[in-house]
Order: structure tokens, then sequence, then C-alpha cells
């Protein structure tokens, strides 16, 4: 549902590596990318959550 409404979400390669974690083993959306990629994209947003 928050999908409808623009919300991405992203996980981070690093840590889905270290966790032997697949695109597949995500929900449908999650996007996979490394935290520079993250930071990059970031700077041009209004609002970001990190947990």
């Amino acid at each position: 549902m928050a999908q409808f409404e623009g919300i991405r979400y992203l996980a981070c390669k690093t840590s889905a590596d270290l966790f032997e974690l697949e695109q597949e083993d995500f929900l449908e959306g999650v996007e996979i990318m490394l935290a520079e990629e993250f930071a990059k994209r970031a700077v041009g947003s209004d609002l970001h959550m990190v947990f």
C-alpha cells in the first residue's frame, strides 16, 4: 500500500550479502543497493528513514 504512495523500500547490499540474502528473499518492490548509491539518491529526497 505504501508503494502506491511513492514510498520506496531499499535494502543494503552489504548486509544482504552478509546474511546471504538474494532479491527473491525480499518483498516485491524492495531495491537492493550499496550504501554509496543510497547516499547519492538520498541527497535530493525530502525524507528518508533508516532501520
